[in-house]
């Protein structure tokens, strides 16, 4: 998959000028009145989804996003729910442009506003919160230097509890572990995994080849702080896994004595048989 964004990444052209001028223009429309148009917005969602898909990565498109206009998206978002879909798609979008532009956000507070809206499940609509997962999982993936502890806090609450996004969660987890280790580790996030491993009423049969294999990569890492992370779970575990195994080769044990007295029961019945 990287191999071929980097033969992509090759592909793409420059910005052409009438998108960044309609971008510049349909901003500061909404810098100057103070109020959002749907159809502009819109407008600029798609101009920015085809610059994300074809066009080169470079922080042109950021800078056009001033702090002003970003505060005042972040207050549409909170306030205005027929808009807050396509706003949260235009951050997605910006991060994936120019991963920097997440700098923008730390200051503006964005991540507080993403997840009071991803957790909040009884107010908030599905659409809603998938859009926030997406803008999290492409921050992970484009600018995981400055990932934000409070949305591994988020998942992993959610990943505890009977949501819809539980298996979504736990897979976010599991590609955490090994992109950021050390977040993995501050949010419990490598017993979250590994609970999931083990527990019948908690597992995904279809995931847990990759959290195992994601778990050893982790732990094979050269970084010796990796491996000490894990380490210590791994101990409590393992001890776990000792006394299954003994539990299992007692219950063998006893299955084994059982058909060995059925087994005698029956030569006594035969030969009583033969004697009578």
């Amino acid at each position: 998959m990287e191999i071929m964004e980097i033969i992509k990444d090759k592909e793409r052209k420059p910005i052409p000028e009438i998108s960044k001028n309609k971008i510049n223009n349909i901003l500061k429309e909404i810098q100057n009145n103070n109020e959002v148009n749907p159809l502009h917005i819109y407008e600029l969602y798609q101009i920015l989804e085809e610059i994300e898909q074809n066009c080169e990565k470079t922080s042109i498109i950021s800078d056009l996003f001033t702090e002003d206009i970003i505060y005042f998206f972040r207050t549409l978002i909170l306030q205005e729910k027929f808009v807050r879909n396509i706003i949260i798609k235009i951050i997605r979008l910006n991060i994936q442009i120019y991963p920097f532009f997440t700098s923008k956000l730390l200051k503006s507070l964005y991540p507080i506003v993403i997840c009071k809206i991803f957790e909040e499940y009884k107010k908030s609509t599905f659409e809603e919160r998938y859009e926030c997962f997406k803008l999290i999982y492409a921050w992970l993936k484009y600018s995981n230097n400055n990932f934000p502890l409070i949305f591994c806090q988020a998942i992993a609450s959610l990943s505890r509890v009977d949501d819809l996004f539980k298996k979504g969660c736990i897979e976010f987890i599991r590609n955490l572990c090994v992109i950021r280790p050390d977040l993995c580790s501050t949010i419990g996030g490598f017993r979250i995994l590994i609970n999931n491993l083990i527990d019948i009423n908690y597992n995904y049969e279809d995931v847990s080849d990759n959290i195992l294999y994601s778990i050893l990569y982790v732990i094979n890492s050269p970084k010796k702080e990796n491996i000490l992370m894990v380490l210590m779970i791994y101990i409590k575990y393992f001890l776990f896994f000792q006394k299954v195994i003994f539990v299992i080769i007692c219950t063998q044990m006893i299955s084994q004595v059982v058909e060995i007295i059925l087994m005698i029961n029956k030569q006594l019945k035969k030969k009583k048989k033969k004697i009578n």
